[in-house]
């Protein structure tokens, strides 16, 4: 069952952070569930959240435990983000990945965003470039 995520969510949604890499701390994560443009959604698998705005939104983390991925719980995740934007009348959606997250990159790409720009050596730790991709409604 996915649904969405409030703040009592912030400790299981960084440890799933944890254990797939991402770099987000538990205060992170609370900050962003307090925020008026931000929703994440939630199941025992993993989770997907985004910011939005008028009718822009962006992907700030999905994460699919490790014992869940390949699963296609990361695409339920999606679909249930897609069904918001929907509601919310967002039709353009962007997201930042690794450029070495080559199944991140596939999955993005298979369920309908397309590569747009890179930003060099944004990430740290390893320094790495982050591929800018951008979803639209209909496209």
């Amino acid at each position: 069952m996915i649904r969405q995520a409030n703040i009592e969510d912030a400790l299981f949604l960084y440890q799933i952070a944890q254990e797939t890499g991402l770099s987000w701390s538990q205060k992170d994560f609370e900050d962003d569930l307090q925020l008026n443009r931000t929703i994440y959604f939630v199941s025992k698998e993993g989770f997907i959240g985004c910011q939005y705005i008028l009718n822009e939104a962006e992907i700030t983390n999905i994460a699919v435990s490790t014992k869940y991925q390949g699963k296609g719980h990361a695409k339920a995740l999606w679909q249930m983000m897609h069904s918001f934007f929907s509601e919310k009348h967002i039709d353009t959606c962007f997201l930042e990945v690794r450029e070495s997250n080559e199944s991140a990159r596939r999955f993005y790409e298979k369920i309908g965003f397309r590569l747009m720009s890179t930003r060099k050596k944004y990430y740290k730790n390893p320094v790495e470039h982050a591929m800018i991709y951008r979803w639209k409604k209909d496209e």
